[in-house]
């Protein structure tokens, strides 16, 4: 994950944007979370991986299933959860009993071969980790470019600024990541007894941390709840901080630029279908379950 290796998969990612654009090329209307927003991340970490690209749908339904037991009270889609958590181990288990007996230089088989002092990761630190690459290296991503484009969409003077000037794309999503964080919050534990802001705390107590109202913060940035994609050094929280940084923080913002730049390159007019569409219900993941558009 380190930025030099992130940016050579650059052609290799649009591609795959390409390719996945190209499948709605003889249609005006499409899902831009069906068609591109959804397939885009799950390739590409599935790539990274060292999966078959056979298996591509079936993990990416999985991992939908599985995120979504995260937010929700409801018996059945908690229980579709739990099989989708067995199935991916599952799956992990039959993939890395392959791998072992031909090793190639995909994350899977990287993972393998880590040492460090003689220590190597066991059984099921190789299926968590992997399960957790695949689950983080794809859901976030969707929300992302969804989020992103709804919003633009949302703002036809800055979506036309950003035709005139692609070079703030960056910045742009930027303003994305702080305006509609793809994770709202997040769980930490009380590492001692302690007092913040007038609570008491004890050690263990366990914290819901609301990253969406952190990058809110008017002591951050000047008119939070405007989304300007001229916005000058963008406050957010997004990818977490400090030794809690997203290690895919550089993927993401790839994976979005890219998207966004063919985009506005393949089509001159893009317009919402739908004037209100709806956002799923997770309480701790924020992104449409549809994005219905008219492109061409």
């Amino acid at each position: 994950f380190v930025s030099k290796f992130i940016q050579s998969l650059e052609p290799n990612i649009r591609q795959i944007v390409s390719d996945c654009l190209d499948k709605a090329d003889n249609q005006n209307n499409f899902d831009l979370m069906q068609t591109l927003a959804g397939p885009l991340p799950a390739i590409v970490i599935a790539e990274m991986l060292g999966l078959p690209d056979t298996d591509h749908d079936k993990f990416q339904e999985w991992s939908e299933q599985l995120v979504a037991g995260t937010g929700s009270n409801d018996t059945n889609v908690l229980e579709q959860s739990r099989k989708a958590s067995f199935a991916l181990t599952d799956y992990f288990r039959e993939i890395i009993k392959l791998k072992r007996n031909n090793l190639d230089e995909g994350m899977v088989s990287r993972l393998i071969r880590a040492e460090e002092e003689g220590d190597t990761l066991s059984e099921i630190e190789l299926y968590n980790t992997c399960l957790l690459l695949l689950v983080a290296g794809h859901e976030t991503t969707t929300r992302l470019i969804g989020n992103g484009v709804y919003l633009l969409l949302n703002s036809p003077n800055q979506l036309q600024q950003l035709r005139e000037n692609p070079e703030l794309i960056p910045n742009a999503i930027e303003e994305m990541l702080r305006f509609e964080p793809p994770v709202q919050a997040t769980r930490r534990f009380a590492t001692e007894d302690m007092e913040f802001h007038g609570q008491k705390l004890k050690k263990g107590d366990l914290l819901f941390l609301s990253i969406a109202g952190s990058n809110r913060d008017p002591h951050a940035n000047s008119n939070p709840d405007e989304f300007d994609i001229t916005r000058e050094n963008s406050k957010q929280i997004s990818f977490g901080y400090g030794i809690h940084l997203c290690i895919g923080a550089a993927l993401a913002r790839l994976e979005a630029r890219v998207a966004l730049e063919e985009l506005l390159n393949r089509y001159s007019k893009i317009e919402l279908l739908d004037a209100k569409p709806a956002w799923g219900s997770n309480p701790f993941f924020r992104g449409l379950n549809h994005l219905n558009l008219r492109a061409e």
